[in-house]
């Protein structure tokens, strides 16, 4: 019988890949409209915040494919 590995399969990761891309762009965009809400800086938050958390997204990308390798 083989046993599990701590490791999560290659096919879960890639799976995984939407949904990271998906909460690290929503995350920041919703960050960046909390800032607009609560500075009064209108558009600024949100644009700022959809920059950071579409970095954010990519280095997350970036280390997933790491791990397929």
């Amino acid at each position: 019988m083989k046993q599990p590995d701590d490791q999560p399969s290659k096919a879960a990761l890639a799976m995984s890949v939407g949904a990271v891309l998906t909460a690290n762009i929503l995350g920041g965009l919703g960050l960046g409209y909390a800032a607009d809400r609560w500075g009064g800086t209108a558009p600024w938050g949100i644009i700022v915040g959809i920059i950071l958390g579409t970095t954010s997204a990519f280095i997350s990308l970036y280390r997933i494919m790491q791990k397929l390798q």
